[in-house]
């Protein structure tokens, strides 16, 4: 690492130095309003357990997660952990207003206008501030820094948060979390993977996303690859749209944002076919290749891998691997993928009945859980559909 520019001085610090960070604006005082109620001398009830649980089912610990799903690996993984600095006690060499050249055999990078504290004991640089520029497809793109620190014999670093400027892509600046490592190159166009950053939630707004096609949701970077996941997890939701109206909507947590194609491991799609019917699925692999306007779902791996399509306007189940809608029309095709033979995709309507299933149902269970449902139900003269968790127990 070299320093460019600024000043320096030399100090030793008997304690900790006090954080860089510019001082925090007062807060205007808030005078709270003061209202009466009668007193509630009535016990609260307790609340029942949820009967759903809180499982993820959007996790990344399924055997069949990749690692292209979000961009990210093991040794740069981001994380919600509050920034706490490094102990700068001892000698130290104080920059202001520096730029920091930082160098190895296969790339060299600049940090500009940034201050802090080299700790020579520990070999780390902890500082405050600065800005770190580079490009993206020829493009932009500038990541301003707040606290960070970083070994100063090795070629990396990482910050957060962090606030992305990308004017060719984002509507306005996004906050995140950032890492830089260099990385040789087998070749002069290698995609490294860095630098890489990844937005605290989905509140980025992406334009010139394709023609008729909305985003709302996270967005991150690696290398020049541009991807949708946030900090928080939070699902992305991508709407396109034909002559006004919308043709179908996706939520995911990892979509690739390419410049012909979008493509997504697990998303869950609906397609609209009027203002009341839809054909849907909760996880299914999703290509639309954006100037043929196609859209292409695949039979993902995981939780969802045997769950067919429902189709509300007919009334139907579709089990199928393959989906293929030019959006333009208003005809969809299913097929099957993996079979050596030809085999035909099943149509199942809401009331097809076979002994078969009714007993699959039941497996071991002595008592058969629809049997169950009938008998609350004539019970407590409930014949409606309810929600499952509002059923009273026997």
């Amino acid at each position: 690492m070299r320093v460019v520019g600024g000043t320096f001085s030399y100090a030793y610090n008997e304690t900790d130095m006090p954080s860089m960070a510019p001082p925090a604006p007062p807060a205007a005082p808030v005078t709270a309003a003061v209202t009466t109620k009668p007193l509630n001398t009535k016990a609260t009830p307790k609340k029942k357990a949820d009967a759903w649980g809180d499982e993820d089912l959007w996790g990344d610990d399924q055997k069949t997660t990749k690692a292209t799903d979000s961009g990210w690996d093991a040794a740069a993984t981001p994380s919600y952990d509050t920034y706490l600095a490094p102990s700068t006690r001892g000698p130290v060499l104080i920059i202001k207003d520096a730029d920091l050249f930082m160098a190895s055999g296969s790339d060299s990078i600049y940090i500009r206008k940034t201050s802090g504290a080299v700790i020579p004991t520990r070999s780390r640089f902890v500082g405050y501030g600065g800005q770190y520029a580079w490009q993206v497809n020829n493009n932009p793109v500038t990541a301003d820094l707040a606290a960070y620190d970083f070994d100063i014999s090795r070629a990396e670093f990482v910050a957060n948060p962090v606030t992305l400027t990308y004017p060719a892509v984002l509507e306005s600046p996004v906050k995140g979390w950032f890492a830089y490592r260099s990385i040789k190159k087998k070749t002069a166009t290698t995609d490294t993977g860095y630098p890489r950053f990844i937005s605290a939630t989905n509140n980025a707004r992406v334009k010139n996303i394709g023609d008729n096609i909305r985003y709302y949701g996270g967005f991150s970077l690696s290398g020049n690859r541009a991807l949708s996941a946030s900090l928080d997890g939070a699902l992305s939701r991508i709407i396109v749209e034909v002559d006004g109206k919308p043709k179908f909507k996706a939520s995911s947590r990892a979509y690739v944002l390419g410049d012909t194609i979008i493509t997504a491991q697990h998303a869950g799609v609906t397609i609209y076919q009027d203002k009341q019917d839809s054909l849907t699925h909760p996880g299914v692999k999703l290509k639309y290749t954006k100037k043929q306007q196609v859209l292409q779902l695949t039979r993902e791996e995981g939780l969802y891998k045997s769950t067919p399509y429902y189709d509300s306007y007919h009334q139907m189940e579709v089990a199928a691997e393959l989906l293929t809608w030019p959006v333009r029309t208003p005809y969809i095709d299913f097929s099957i993928l993996t079979a050596k033979n030809q085999v035909t995709a099943n149509f199942e309507s809401k009331e097809f009945y076979t002994n078969t299933r009714y007993q699959q149902i039941k497996a071991i269970n002595k008592i058969h859980p629809l049997q169950m449902v009938v008998a609350t139900a004539r019970a407590t003269a409930t014949y409606g559909c309810l929600p499952f968790r509002t059923w009273p127990r026997p």
